[in-house]
């Protein structure tokens, strides 16, 4: 270990949720100060060992790392350390005099919020700047949402955070032996926990991936990670699959390909929100120069992108404002809604998950979610609906489950939306789906279903919807049986579905629950908002 006096002195830029390195205001800020930058991400014991990561996540990571590495000077790396946050710090300062610590804020699990607490003790305990840049365009410690709109437009405006990457002044880390030693690939780290939960075979088959014949898990259906990989992704949108974004958006087969699909890269910062939404504004302005049907279709389609980049960061927000769903429902008067449990509950919850619902709809969604990581929106609201809704199981376990499975887990959106679509605010409508009726509407000739769903293969495209509810003479024709190709539905909703549509309106109408909606619609809605036109409806009817 060197001297204070002869420890060379760096800035450390700590990689968390932005693995790219353009438009990076932390390295922007560190190369426009000529600091000798040292790139760090920890491979976290207590981030491995949530519930909420699974080998997918921590695969994509570990491509996205290696595509920055593979864009650095040689012999320049990310540090990459098996140890918690202030371990690391405490490690590399036996070799550098750490001068400051640049981050982004991670608008995360409650773990992780914990975790940037105990760094920030940790340096300014020694005097160490802890410099974060603001998340996209999420305020920190919001109140309410009254000048939320201008903030938001005004950050979009602001030019993005580029810089000369030759004019960087990297730090070689690799010259310390002893941290050469320290710094371990995925691989490597997975190697030291081999006993464990996360890289057991049975549970990564049922949580986190496809095994295949040696035992190892199949990623060659899941979006690759790395900040290339995204604009190519983005690229390709572009130049022609976009054109359909508005009218695929809902249906679970066209939707893989009409879809940005960079909802991973946004997730774990491959790409910046604000980097997509003024390339989506800048080709909104090249479309305009197609022939006329051209460019109707892709001006439709962009401005459908255009709001759901909107909603990303009011999603963010909501979490960031109130980031206790992550564990309690939004409006606290769900926190005794008659859900069952016991082994019905872990019964439902086990079909669910592994795609044996007896519905084909459901059951072609979980099992490409398993495979692929990827659903598109309106499926992922219908899943959920199912397991909260006809099922009647507790949300968290929707949430738990589902962040396992999404490689594009953002806990800022995942939580507020499961529990909009568990219909636990109070503010939101009952989405109650039928699957039967969402695959006739959205997948009618089946494709989705009878690739995801091979034991269905069989029957005509009009039968693969519902086979639960073929007569006898037809199923015969298609030499169909139920039982013994398929599985019959788990419950069934069609006559429980009036029972299921009572329980949830009756408790949304209860008084606890409106009180709730009311502190809700004020801290995290604007005012042109539906909730606020809904509940000032309500509360004009009630006098």
């Amino acid at each position: 270990m060197l001297s204070d006096n002869t420890k060379p002195p760096i800035t450390i830029i700590w990689l968390k949720r932005d693995l790219r390195l353009r438009d990076h205001e932390p390295l922007y800020r560190a190369v426009a100060s000529n600091e000798r930058i040292l790139l760090l991400y920890c491979w976290e014991p207590s981030l491995i060992e949530e519930p909420h990561m699974s080998v997918r996540h921590w695969h994509f990571i570990q491509q996205s790392i290696d595509d920055i590495n593979g864009q650095l000077p040689e012999h320049v790396n990310v540090l990459t350390l098996h140890m918690e946050a202030v371990d690391a710090l405490a490690f590399i300062s036996r070799f550098y005099t750490i001068n400051a610590v640049r981050s982004y804020q991670e608008i995360g699990l409650k773990v992780t919020y914990n975790r940037d607490l105990r760094v920030a003790n940790y340096l300014n305990n020694r005097r160490i700047p802890f410099l974060e840049a603001k998340c996209g365009a999420v305020i920190r410690g919001l109140p309410h949402r009254a000048q939320w709109q201008a903030n938001w437009e005004e950050y979009f405006a602001e030019s993005t955070y580029d810089y000369d990457l030759k004019r960087a002044n990297w730090v070689k880390w690799n010259v310390h032996v002893d941290i050469q030693k320290a710094s371990l690939t995925l691989s490597e780290v997975s190697a030291l926990y081999a006993a464990k939960k996360y890289i057991n075979k049975d549970y990564l088959s049922k949580y986190c991936g496809v095994l295949s014949e040696d035992g190892l898990i199949d990623f060659s259906a899941m979006q690759p990670g790395g900040e290339r990989r995204a604009w190519q992704v983005l690229k390709d949108f572009f130049n022609d699959r976009g054109q359909y974004y508005h009218q695929h958006i809902s249906k679970p087969e066209y939707a893989r390909r009409a879809c940005s699909r960079l909802s991973p890269y946004l997730a774990w910062g491959n790409i910046s929100i604000k980097q997509v939404y003024q390339s989506v504004q800048r080709q909104k302005h090249k479309k305009r120069a197609l022939p006329i049907h051209e460019k109707k279709r892709w001006s439709r389609a962009l401005s459908a992108l255009t709001s759901r980049l909107h909603w990303h960061c009011h999603f963010i927000q909501k979490f960031e404002s109130e980031h206790s769903i992550e564990w309690r429902p939004m409006n606290s008067a769900y926190e005794n809604f008659p859900y069952i449990d016991g082994p019905e509950a872990e019964r439902r919850f086990y079909h669910w998950s592994i795609g044996q619902t007896g519905y084909p709809l459901v059951d072609a969604c979980m099992r490409a979610l398993r495979q692929t990581g990827y659903l598109n929106f309106r499926m992922r609201a219908m899943v959920t609906s199912f397991l909260c809704h006809h099922l009647n199981v507790h949300w968290i376990k929707a949430a738990h489950y589902l962040a396992t499975q999404f490689l594009d887990f953002e806990p800022g959106i995942h939580y507020p939306q499961i529990q909009m679509q568990a219909s636990v605010t109070g503010i939101h409508t009952v989405r109650l789906y039928n699957p039967a009726s969402q695959s006739k509407k959205l997948d009618p000739e089946g494709e989705f279903i009878k690739k995801w769903v091979p034991e269905l293969g069989s029957l005509p495209s009009d039968a693969v919807h519902a086979p639960y509810s073929l007569l006898p003479l037809e199923a015969q024709m298609f030499d169909f049986a139920l039982d013994r190709d398929y599985i019959a539905p788990i419950v069934d909703i069609a006559q429980h579905n009036r029972a299921t549509a009572k329980r949830l309106w009756d408790y949304r109408e209860r008084d606890d629950v409106i009180k709730e909606a009311k502190r809700i619609i004020h801290r995290h809605t604007m005012q042109n908002s539906p909730s606020r036109a809904w509940f000032k409806s309500k509360t004009t009817q009630n006098h």
